[in-house]
């Protein structure tokens, strides 16, 4: 896994986690629940907060408060910036952006919207992180 990281540094209290019942949502959810130091805030279509790319008025709602955010992008990549720019605007201070291995070098077929995530964190005045995994253990052995 590469991991890349702006050069801010910030302690969140309430870290926002988008696809909080996916594959690695949940489980950054899982960990951050087990830390005193901060307070979680699961989100997803269906989840404790609700949130869904395609309705931009949820967006609002579950920024709320936030002041750090776990961000699993969309594979349309149109509404991205425009979210990232609105957690900025609501306090985020911090992104965290799961993204993929070579995403970089990946053709217009592939990773659009995690290359539109990077793009967009990068360009805000907010700490970033972007974690590029190259693949899963868990997608081995569960399902």
């Amino acid at each position: 896994m590469t991991a890349k990281t702006g050069t801010h540094r910030t302690t969140p209290s309430t870290v926002l986690v988008l696809g909080a019942t996916g594959k690695t949502g949940r489980r950054v959810v899982a960990r951050l629940r087990d830390s005193a130091a901060v307070t979680v805030r699961p989100a997803s279509r269906s989840g404790e907060v609700r949130f869904d790319w395609t309705l931009p008025e949820t967006w609002e709602p579950a920024l709320a408060g936030a002041d750090a955010l776990y961000l699993v992008a969309p594979d349309d990549p149109s509404p991205v910036r425009e979210f990232v720019r609105q957690a900025e605007a609501s306090g985020v201070r911090r992104f965290v952006v799961l993204s993929g291995h070579g995403i970089e070098k990946a053709g217009a077929e592939f990773g659009q919207g995690m290359a539109a995530a990077e793009a967009a964190v990068q360009e805000t005045g907010a700490a970033w992180t972007l974690l590029r995994p190259n693949n899963f253990f868990q997608n081995f052995d569960e399902d």
